[in-house]
């Protein structure tokens, strides 16, 4: 599905794409001053995640229906 689709059915779970380059990477919306958090392997890596034009426009983000690793 596209980023739309995925963050608006996210319901608090985080998204990612089925992208090899995204193999453990999770991505939660917020709606608060972080923004979107980034985890990789179970650790926060960044707040405020900046999509690529490729990112924008793929149809491949899934969300995930829990965290996968400790990434809470």
């Amino acid at each position: 599905m596209n980023i739309v689709d995925a963050i608006k059915n996210s319901n608090g779970k985080p998204i990612t794409r089925q992208n090899t380059n995204y193999r453990g990477v999770q991505i939660l919306p917020t709606n608060d001053r972080e923004c979107c958090l980034v985890f990789i392997d179970k650790i926060k890596k960044a707040p405020r995640w900046n999509p690529n034009r490729d990112d924008l426009i793929a149809n491949d983000w899934i969300v995930l229906e829990e965290w996968k690793g400790e990434c809470k």
